[in-house]
This record gives C-alpha cells, sequence and structure tokens, in this order.
C-alpha cells in the first residue's frame, strides 16, 4: 500500500468496511473563448453524428427483422421494407463512419489546445 493511503476498521466484528483514501490530482488549462467554442462545436457535431448512427442501426435491425421473420404478400411493400432496409444500412454505414472521423479529429483538436495550453504555462509572465 501507499504511504498516502490511510485504512480504517469499524470495531464491530459483523460489519467490517475498509475506507481506502487516495490523493486526487486535478490540472487545469488556460483556453481562449475560441478554443473552448472549437471544443463544444466538435463534440456537437460529434453527438449528432453519433446520435444518427443509432437511429439508422435501429431502423437496420427492426426492418432486417421484419424482412427476415414476416411474410410480406405484396410485392410493392416488401420492394418499399428492401429499400428502407438498403438506405438503414447506408445510414448506419455513413453516419458510424462520421462519427469515428468527428471523434478522431475532436481528440486530435483537444490535445493540440492542450499543448498550447502548456507551452503558455511554461512561459514567464509578462
Amino acid at each position: 500500500m501507499d504511504k498516502d493511503t490511510r485504512i480504517s476498521r469499524l470495531e464491530e466484528p459483523n460489519q467490517q468496511v475498509t475506507i481506502t483514501i487516495r490523493p486526487r490530482y486535478l490540472s487545469m488549462s488556460m483556453v481562449s473563448d475560441q478554443e473552448l467554442e472549437t471544443i463544444g462545436s466538435a463534440s456537437a457535431e460529434g453527438s449528432l453524428y453519433l446520435a444518427l448512427f443509432g437511429v439508422a442501426v435501429g431502423g437496420v435491425l427492426a426492418l432486417g427483422i421484419t424482412l427476415a421473420t414476416v411474410d410480406i404478400p405484396s410485392a410493392k411493400t416488401y420492394a418499399a421494407f428492401w429499400a428502407a432496409f438498403l438506405v438503414s444500412c447506408v445510414g448506419m454505414i455513413y453516419f458510424g463512419i462520421l462519427s469515428v472521423a468527428k471523434y478522431r479529429k475532436a481528440q486530435r483538436e483537444i490535445k493540440g489546445i492542450v499543448q498550447e495550453s502548456k507551452e503558455r504555462a511554461a512561459l514567464p509572465p509578462l
């Protein structure tokens, strides 16, 4: 155990509880308004694509299960279900790729902002 860790036990034998207290570290960075807006917009756009990806996955599952388990007598209705299934598949792939791309871009931007903030913190004050 660390030397910073303290352990205390209750005296009653039936109710033994171990409490471990560990120090926490918090690092803060100074960011400009523009950098803060960059972080927020990247997060919002990525969330939108992720939500649309989820909707498309739900559509693929619902339509796929329907096509696999239900006998659809009308050829027109059957074709409409297949068209909706294919559109959902395309949407799932498209929004999945966009979600991953936006996530990676946001991570790069955040790393850049943190790096710039650390470099500014290392400079001597004016």
